[in-house]
């Protein structure tokens, strides 16, 4: 028992570790083995000592940590068994919930934070609700004030476009700069 509560507590530390690395090293396998080191653990410590416990606190604990619900999609298809599925789901969802329930952000959101990346705008209804009394006029330029490019515009009036507006957060491609139909945002 002792010996399973030091490799879940060195399990987590090394997760921490590898996730902080400045090289590439993967999100879903140390969270994984982490949760269901954790799930083994919990097994021990209340009886219900069944590997279903292993799988399932290993999805959700990575699931909760990349905010993905393909967690479940791969742990089908590496057991193999088709009657984990909902409860893999089930699982991961609850994780998910409850993560950002507490607030948090999935790794990957958190990365593209730290790094000023753009990024989708939040979708979870914890969040939003935290954010509901930002009005759209704070968000989103009039558009008078918008950087605006056409599709038939060339790679010179591109670059002097960039050049004028050296600042710019975000810029908005139209069908054409004068009907404004817009048709992406990057």
């Amino acid at each position: 028992m002792l010996l399973l509560l030091h490799f879940a507590l060195l399990k987590l530390v090394s997760a921490a570790v590898t996730l902080t690395l400045a090289i590439p090293t993967g999100v879903f396998m140390p969270t994984f083995v982490a949760g269901a080191a954790i799930g083994r653990l919990y097994g021990e410590l209340s009886g219900h000592d069944h590997p279903v416990w292993f799988v399932l606190a290993g999805a959700a604990f990575s699931g909760a940590a990349t905010g993905t619900l393909s967690t479940s999609l791969i742990v089908f298809e590496v057991t193999g068994d088709i009657s984990l599925i909902i409860p893999t789901i089930l699982s991961v969802l609850i994780a998910n919930f409850a993560m950002h329930a507490c607030g948090t952000l999935p790794f990957y959101d958190l990365g593209i934070r730290i790094k000023r990346l753009p990024h989708a705008p939040i979708t979870s209804p914890i969040l939003l609700a935290r954010c509901s009394k930002i009005k759209v006029s704070q968000v989103m330029l009039p558009p008078e004030r918008a950087v605006k490019i056409g599709l038939g515009d060339t790679n010179d009036a591109l670059r002097k476009l960039l050049r004028r507006h050296p600042n710019f957060e975000s810029l908005r491609w139209c069908s054409t700069t004068r009907r404004m139909r817009s048709l992406g945002m990057r």
